[in-house]
């Protein structure tokens, strides 16, 4: 996995400024690859307070801002699939249909299992098995900055940074005949994508980011549509919590009987750790 290798010299974001103004920098990696993303990093709770409030005042300035949490601020932005495909000869048709042939009925949708060629239906399907777990050429987002925190946030990991992206859909080609590089499936079979505000950027999508964004001459335009927060990751604590507070944990996110495991074992996680501090005996 490429790693980043100017982190220490990337600016800390500046509460005295508005996000516009900041002084933002491009990732380098150790691959020699230069990055697209306007990248600055967060490290304390006001500095955080601070990102949230920018970026409401954003919200309402703007339209169609969407976003990408990554638990690893040195992932890329490239799917599951393509990151552990990478230099290999990987036909992925050849994976969406074995999944399609498996998944035969297992899925309450199962018109979405039909033969065909069709770019349209073929996306319809990898953005189901995207929410059960399968390793598919599609990017998960959201339109809730939360659902991003979230699960940027959900998993421990020894990392010093998280990662949150941000982009606006309109950057992307909406298509011919309903194909799109952004799309929200017409499919949810078991609510996951509702839940979470998601929608799918294709990895055609992407390089449309990316081409973008590098010959973008205006400073505006490149931090509404391609930044990246570096938060760290001393932060967690702090803000599962405050996201629990709003009603954004497990049990929402995943509203099947997933959520309901991991919300209990979640539960059962604070027990254990409040009774480390019960007298023994």
């Amino acid at each position: 996995m490429s790693k980043l290798t100017n982190l220490k010299e990337m600016h800390f974001i500046n509460r005295k400024k508005p996000l516009s103004d900041q002084n933002f920098q491009l990732e380098i990696f150790d691959d020699g690859l230069v990055g697209y993303y306007q990248c600055i990093k967060v490290k304390t709770l006001k500095q955080f307070e601070y990102l949230l409030k920018e970026i409401l005042l954003n919200e309402k300035k703007y339209q169609g801002f969407i976003y990408r949490g990554q638990s690893d601020s040195n992932w890329k932005l490239e799917s599951t699939f393509q990151r552990e495909t990478k230099g290999k000869c990987v036909d992925p048709y050849s994976h969406y249909e074995n999944f399609r042939q498996l998944a035969r009925g297992k899925l309450a949708e199962q018109s979405l299992l039909q033969k065909t060629q069709e770019t349209e239906y073929i996306n319809e399907l990898w953005a189901v098995g995207q929410h059960l777990g399968l390793k598919t050429p599609l990017l998960d987002w959201t339109t809730n900055l939360y659902v991003a925190l979230f699960f940027a946030f959900e998993k421990e990991k020894k990392v010093k940074y998280r990662a949150i992206y941000r982009t606006n859909m309109d950057l992307f080609d909406k298509g011919k005949l309903y194909v799109s590089e952004c799309f929200v499936p017409y499919a949810d079979p078991i609510g996951r994508i509702s839940a979470q505000q998601g929608l799918f950027i294709t990895q055609k999508g992407i390089a449309t980011l990316e081409n973008a964004m590098r010959t973008e001459k205006d400073h505006l335009e490149k931090v509404l549509c391609s930044t990246k927060f570096y938060i760290a990751n001393t932060l967690r604590d702090e803000i599962l919590a405050y996201l629990k507070h709003i009603g954004i944990k497990f049990e929402t996110i995943y509203p099947d009987i997933q959520g309901a495991i991991l919300e209990a074992n979640e539960r059962l996680k604070k027990d254990i750790e409040r009774a480390k501090s019960y007298p023994r005996g």
